[in-house]
């Protein structure tokens, strides 16, 4: 149990890491000083099809990484006592 405790205080650590980068990255950005005026009817449909493109698209990866991962712990050693 302590490797996997060591293992998600990693993980947890690489997430923050990744938090401050990207807030940092923002802060950095310049402001956008021309405003793009579109009408609303176009701009919202675009971005709910992007939402659900991006949810589909982690879906489909997370998916896979887990349909890889059982296959990896089915042949180890190790993860025999893993349903």
């Amino acid at each position: 149990m302590g490797s996997l405790g060591s293992s998600l205080k990693a993980a947890a650590q690489a997430v923050w890491v990744c938090v401050i980068y990207v807030t940092a990255v923002y802060l950095a950005m310049p402001a956008n000083h021309d405003p793009v005026e579109l009408p609303a009817e176009l701009v919202w449909p675009f971005r709910a099809a992007a939402f659900l493109g991006l949810i589909l698209f982690w879906v489909v990866l997370g998916g896979a990484f887990v349909r890889l991962l059982r296959d990896v712990f089915a042949y180890s050693p190790v993860g025999r006592g893993l349903g």
